[in-house]
């Protein structure tokens, strides 16, 4: 697929299936697969369905615009789970740096001079993968003898507040993660195809 979005028309039971991804910044968080029939409703679909894309005869385009409004309406969905995705972003965190960001927080009456590194650092702790980054910011900090952790990471001590934010802050800023865009939601429509049944 080169040339994106990639789309098709096909014989079958006059629905229309599109397929979206959506990313936080530069990292793949989510793949929807929609369907909508002629009852107006939208179904979410498993990878399966794209076995007709194998099955099924391909078709010149018609109906064009049943498409263009059923495009429509997926669309209207997709806004709404971009939505959910902002306001339910920082409820996904877990093990180290969720720990990290509980460790944090009580502290923010000691920020100073540091509050824009502190808001910023505490927003991308909130959101960004733990699966890509704990590894790296927990050795990182302990090697700095900036916080202890227990074995379990449940236990941490900050033994330097400023030093923690200020160290993360910079290592945020390195990985390209400490402007506005690495953090929004966006949402990429893979492709899209139309199946349509004869009368």
């Amino acid at each position: 697929m080169d040339k994106e979005p990639y789309y098709s028309f096909i014989d079958g039971n006059n629905k229309i299936i599109s397929i979206y991804e959506f990313y936080r910044g530069n990292y793949k968080i989510m793949k929807k697969i929609m369907s909508m029939g002629e009852n107006g409703e939208i179904t979410y679909e498993t990878p399966l369905v794209f076995l007709d894309l194998i099955r099924q005869k391909e078709r010149s385009p018609q109906k064009i615009e049943n498409a263009i409004e059923n495009l429509k309406i997926v669309k209207e969905e997709v806004k709404k789970i971009r939505k959910e995705l902002k306001r339910g972003y920082n409820q996904k965190q877990k093990g180290f740096l969720y720990n990290l960001c509980n460790t944090l927080l009580p502290k923010r009456g000691e920020v100073g001079d540091i509050r824009n590194k502190f808001d910023t650092t505490m927003i991308i702790l909130q959101t960004i993968p733990y699966y890509l980054y704990s590894k790296e910011v927990k050795p990182l900090l302990v090697s700095k003898g900036l916080i202890e952790v227990n074995r379990n990471n449940n236990d941490i001590k900050i033994k330097d507040f400023k030093g923690t934010i200020e160290t993360l802050f910079e290592f945020f800023k390195e990985k390209g993660l400490t402007n506005v865009e690495s953090l929004e939601i966006r949402e990429k429509n893979l492709g899209w195809y139309y199946e349509i049944k004869d009368r």
